[in-house]
């Protein structure tokens, strides 16, 4: 009966928010913004016995596409799936954020120039495997799943959906547009090379990154 959407930054908002958690210890403030978090092994590789899926669960609504744009620095000219101008009830919601946790896609890094200070060029080859693009959609349709699950019907209405795909959102087609418009990095991306003892086959550099096999060269 009191959604707060705790994404919110005008100050206003932060005011409210500090004196509900000071005074009563609610609000806002109470949340850490992930409020809870999931693992699953798909099974959508045979051979894979490990985890591969994660969920993230939000308290707040997190579609904002443009602002998802100036984050990753990409172009938001495809459009916006959130209305700024809606009156602010409307923008309360959760969200659900599936995780890839081993993508088999694999990207490079190549040295742009001989000029140390150049940045080098990164592609990450996103979703270039097929099969993580089908761990993202099984991710998508368990999430949707337990959207619709009996615990979360007092709280949850419809679903927020992308007005500029022009597909039937319940469709394959949908999903799959939907993850390749919206899919980001999540803070941490890892493990360009192992680091370790320079005996290890598998090291690539030490504990001060020197490059094994290589004089007077750095990672």
């Amino acid at each position: 009966n009191d959604p707060q959407n705790c994404y919110r930054t005008d100050l206003l908002f932060k005011i409210y928010a500090f004196y509900k958690y000071i005074f009563f210890r609610k609000g806002p403030a109470t949340t850490l913004g992930c409020e809870n978090t999931a693992f699953k092994r798909t099974g959508l590789l045979p051979n894979n016995k490990s985890t591969d899926l994660q969920l993230h669960f939000s308290p707040a609504y997190l579609t904002q596409w443009d602002k998802l744009c100036e984050i990753a620095g990409l172009s938001s000219e495809n459009g916006s799936q959130f209305d700024y101008n809606a009156p602010m009830e409307t923008k309360y919601g959760i969200t659900f954020i599936p995780i890839l946790l081993q993508p088999s896609s694999r990207g490079e890094i190549t040295l742009a120039s001989k000029d140390c200070f150049d940045y080098p060029i990164i592609d990450p080859h996103y979703l270039e495997d097929p099969y993580d693009l089908e761990l993202l959609k099984t991710g998508f349709k368990i999430s949707r799943k337990i959207a619709k699950s009996k615990p979360f019907e007092p709280y949850i209405g419809d679903e927020i959906t992308d007005k500029f795909i022009n597909h039937p959102p319940e469709s394959d087609e949908y999903i799959e547009e939907y993850i390749k418009k919206c899919a980001l990095t999540i803070y941490h991306p890892t493990s360009t090379c192992m680091m370790g003892d320079i005996n290890d086959e598998m090291v690539v550099c030490d504990n001060k990154l020197r490059l094994k096999n290589i004089d007077n060269l750095r990672i």
